[in-house]
């Protein structure tokens, strides 16, 4: 899969059988075909300074110079699966350790879609400066609206309308005067 060497067909073949026995349906004879045109292209290729990139990118690189879908549809029912899989679990880590760093001692009253909201930002932003995030947040106006409302306060209108609905006993209301 990392294109430095194609595999033989035997190997795809047993791939192949996998997938269908997962109700992953590869038709053999186009995926014989597809994978004698990716060893003539990684053999055009391979000299290239630019093929040493990663394996996801040399996939890319095959894809984008395929004419059509018929080119290269079955092999790409197979990286799709194959690259489906993750091969660590450092992005998990580390949405779980800042979800540690937001959800304290101090902080946990948070609600989860708060520190949803935070986790978010800080994982899907983070390569963003806070001058660039300003730029980007004044780019999008349904983003600030959203933000400038107060519909996603809704959770805590229910609670406000129960609460002044109590009666404070009058012991406890004239020991207070």
């Amino acid at each position: 899969m990392a294109l430095t060497e194609i595999s033989s067909w035997n190997d795809v073949e047993v791939t192949v059988t996998y997938l269908r026995e997962n109700g992953i349906h590869v038709d053999d004879s186009k995926c014989f075909d597809q994978l004698c045109n990716l060893k003539k292209f990684v053999e055009a290729n391979c000299k290239d300074d630019d093929f040493n990139e990663l394996a996801h990118e040399r996939w890319v690189k095959y894809f984008s110079n395929c004419k059509n879908d018929e080119c290269s549809s079955e092999l790409l029912v197979i990286a799709e699966f194959f690259f489906a899989i993750p091969s660590h679990n450092a992005n998990i880590e580390r949405v779980f350790s800042l979800m540690q760093s937001q959800w304290t001692k101090e902080r946990n009253k948070l609600h989860v879609e708060s520190v949803k909201g935070i986790l978010f930002v800080q994982h899907n932003f983070k390569h963003l400066s806070c001058s660039d995030f300003y730029t980007y947040l004044c780019s999008q106006p349904k983003l600030l609206k959203a933000i400038r409302s107060s519909d996603k306060y809704t959770w805590s209108q229910p609670l406000a309308q129960s609460s002044s609905s109590l009666t404070v006993p009058e012991s406890q209301d004239e020991a207070g005067d």
